[in-house]
């Protein structure tokens, strides 16, 4: 006998990251373990979107499961998640400062890139 997948759907405290390309698109979601992991998957789409020129425009998130919803993430009030990535120096810039992407990133103006 084979093993049986049994399909869970989310469980109360679940995080998710949601990605809308090309506003007001549909968007994909990503299931991420913690905050950290989503402040790092929305900076690496983020970085990587800005690289495609079919992209113009995109929104991103990070959501938690209330037990009967999913809501905008927040903690202790505080819902914009990049000071929150940032008072705790969180995130690609400060793991590694001086990476830029391959061929893309001519300048970096908080977090606003500016293609070649």
């Amino acid at each position: 006998m084979g093993k049986r997948i049994i399909s869970v759907g989310p469980q109360k405290g679940d995080l998710r990251v949601f990605n809308i390309v090309n506003v007001p698109g549909e968007g994909v979601f990503y299931p991420v373990k913690s905050v950290i992991h989503g402040v790092f998957l929305i900076e690496c789409l983020a970085e990587s979107q800005i690289l495609q020129p079919e992209v113009t425009s995109n929104a991103f998130g990070l959501e938690v499961f209330t037990g009967e919803e999913w809501e905008s993430w927040d903690e202790d009030g505080q819902d914009n998640l990049d000071e929150w990535a940032e008072e705790r120096k969180i995130g690609l810039r400060h793991s590694h400062p001086d990476a830029v992407p391959p061929g893309g990133i001519d300048a970096r103006d908080g977090d606003t890139f500016h293609k070649k």
